[in-house]
């Protein structure tokens, strides 16, 4: 006697929707609050045996507008089994953040749910929802006012001193990075 082996007939691609529909201007001073949330209906996958018992994975997909969801950077939240999820400010922000976004300006996002059941069904996705997010800068150390970093300490030329030469000085790459190339003392 064989066992019936259960056999994936698909599903429907889930609907997204946000609880916001207007731009979002996010802001450290209110991290802690709600800034958005994203629900989406059940794919209702399918097996021969009757509807999945099994857990759907999502993935909430973020792209900027346009990206078509396969730019470098693209950032996914893994979501397990639920049907929405609430961001806090600051969770979006965070989010943002890693997508090198230029901060107190609106940025056009895109927005989709990626469902998956297993490994053998092609994931289902969702519509593509398009919001504006203006992001803040969300950082561990201050960045220097005057847009100016050196270079000091024991393994440098000029060792530890309050006004390092020129060739100490760091080239700005964006607010948050600076860069140099040095040769330093053992």
């Amino acid at each position: 006697h064989g066992r019936a082996r259960s056999m994936h007939l698909g599903g429907t691609a889930p609907v997204l929707a946000a609880n916001v529909s207007t731009p979002l201007v996010l802001r450290e001073e209110e991290k802690r609050n709600d800034a958005v949330k994203f629900s989406w209906t059940n794919p209702n996958y399918s097996l021969n045996t009757g509807l999945s018992s099994q857990n759907v994975s999502y993935l909430l997909q973020v792209d900027r507008a346009g990206g078509n969801f396969s730019s470098p950077l693209l950032q996914e939240v893994s979501i397990l089994s639920e049907l929405s999820r609430n961001f806090t400010v600051q969770d979006l922000n965070a989010i943002l953040t890693k997508m090198d976004l230029e901060d107190n300006v609106s940025h056009d996002l895109e927005f989709r749910i990626k469902s998956t059941l297993g490994a053998t069904a092609a994931p289902l996705l969702s519509n593509s929802l398009l919001l504006k997010i203006t992001p803040y800068l969300d950082v561990v150390v201050p960045v220097p006012e005057s847009g100016t970093l050196y270079v000091t300490g024991n393994a440098t030329a000029s060792d530890w001193t309050n006004s390092p030469p020129q060739s100490q000085k760091m080239t700005q790459v964006s607010k948050t990075e600076y860069t140099i190339t040095l040769t330093l003392k053992g």
